[in-house]
């Protein structure tokens, strides 16, 4: 059966109240009604299994619409669109229980210095910025269940700046599909808790 699991810590760093408004401060209020950049690469790490790939492109329009409902606003960024524009090398781990096994390179470090193609005022203005980071994928050759481990972080927009908050999501993915939506669900749900607003 498809599940997930999501664990998560707040860094205690001063960019923490800023991040999560829990002062009621003007500076506060600002960053309550700021812009968040979602950048998804589990699309990336997905390429060699065309279902979970598919399934995988959904969850940042899934992981948008939950933090729109939650009155956070959001902006997904299309991380192919900037790998493929800048020529970006992108090599994916997959492991199985056989053993097999090789080195991936995610172009992290450029993707999140690169200009974002149209951006508009709204995401130019973005203060925050979700990172979401595939760690380990591992799949069953006999079964075809999927096992994964994605790291995510919230960040200032500064490149300088530490993250605020932290956290793991693992998941399953059998016959029916890649569980976007509740990952979706459950990682708004732990932002809250965490005290994003």
């Amino acid at each position: 059966m498809p599940g997930i699991s999501l664990t998560a810590r707040r860094l205690g760093c001063a960019a923490a109240v800023v991040a999560y408004a829990t002062g009621g401060t003007t500076q506060a209020s600002v960053v309550m009604n700021s812009t968040r950049y979602v950048y998804s690469f589990i699309p990336l790490h997905t390429m060699g299994s065309e279902r979970l790939y598919r399934d995988a492109q959904r969850f940042d329009g899934a992981l948008v619409r939950r933090l729109n409902d939650a009155k956070v606003s959001a902006v997904a960024v299309d991380v192919e669109a900037l790998v493929r524009r800048d020529g970006l090398a992108v090599d994916v781990s997959v492991s199985d229980r056989e053993g097999r096994k090789r080195s991936f390179i995610l172009p992290e470090r450029e993707v999140l210095a690169a200009d974002q193609p149209d951006a508009d005022a709204a995401v130019s203005a973005a203060t925050h910025r979700l990172v979401i980071l595939p760690s380990r994928v591992i799949v069953d050759r006999s079964t075809g269940v999927t096992h994964g481990v994605l790291h995510w972080r919230l960040e200032p927009t500064d490149t300088d700046a530490s993250p605020v908050a932290v956290g793991l999501i693992r998941y399953t993915a059998d016959a029916r599909g890649f569980p976007a939506p509740r990952m979706a669900r459950e990682l708004v749900l732990k932002l809250h808790a965490l005290g994003m607003r």
